[in-house]
């Protein structure tokens, strides 16, 4: 049923070491290179921010340092300011990313 399917998928792995044969660990896989890909992302977009003249970044145009970011630049921008980091301001001249102070 749905536990074969998980486990098919790799998102169960039998658990080692105790536990008896109905024990499992929740995996997510490749789930190491999406972490690695978002702190590298939240890496090269903070150092942006802490370089700019004002701490902030238009990123209606693309932001340099995460050109090459495979999850993109909005989810950068969004990971920021979900994690409080920055504020999204909506200006005529664009979409301004500023790094919040502390």
């Amino acid at each position: 049923g749905a536990l074969d399917d998980l486990r098919r998928r790799g998102f169960l792995r039998p658990r080692r070491g105790g536990g008896g044969d109905d024990a499992y660990w929740f995996a997510v896989p490749q789930g190491g290179d999406f972490a690695r890909d978002v702190l590298a992302g939240r890496e090269a977009l903070l150092s942006s921010l802490q370089r700019a003249k004002y701490k902030e970044v238009d990123v209606s145009r693309s932001v340099p340092s995460l050109e090459r970011s495979p999850l993109g630049q909005a989810f950068h921008v969004r990971d920021l300011v979900g994690r409080g980091d920055a504020d999204l301001l909506e200006r005529p001249a664009g979409r301004f990313l500023r790094l919040r102070r502390r």
